[in-house]
């Protein structure tokens, strides 16, 4: 049922068959959960600025696990400043967080926190297979301008 709701398959009750939609197809490629699809769901649209596009990577269920330590607020807020995009979240939030540490490794800023250099770097790596997942799931969509901001 959760799987249907997600869209990620159809299920026929009467026959009680499940096929498989090209969402789900995508996300299983990518090794996007079903609560990552979920998040996913409210929050892309055609129109999505790269601020959303970014807020909306942040918000996978990937990074659920990330931890804001008190300790590391000083640095974030320093890391803050420097952001080039919106940051649609609290530093607070997980989303935060890693909107923050996605655009401080993208701009290739040096981080003096042993945690936060270790969840930027687990944040290098799991963003940009979501990143070629929003992209698959964008062109399937043929939202041409939201996958043309994703890259």
């Amino acid at each position: 049922r959760r799987l249907d709701e997600a869209r990620m398959v159809r299920y026929h009750a009467p026959s009680g068959s499940i096929d498989p939609t090209e969402l789900g197809r995508t996300a299983s490629h990518f090794y996007l959960s079903v609560e990552t699809i979920e998040a996913f769901s409210g929050l892309w649209h055609e129109r999505a600025s790269e601020a959303d596009i970014l807020y909306t990577l942040c918000s996978a269920s990937e990074f659920s696990q990330m931890k804001v330590r008190e300790e590391e607020m000083e640095e974030m807020e320093e890391l803050l400043q420097a952001c080039p995009l919106t940051v649609k979240a609290s530093l607070a939030e997980k989303e935060g967080k890693a909107s923050v540490l996605t655009q401080a490794y993208i701009s290739g800023t040096a981080l003096k926190s042993a945690a936060l250099v270790s969840d930027c770097s687990f944040i290098a790596q799991s963003a940009s297979r979501i990143a070629r997942g929003l992209f698959a799931i964008a062109l399937s969509k043929s939202w041409i301008s939201y996958a043309q901001k994703v890259l």
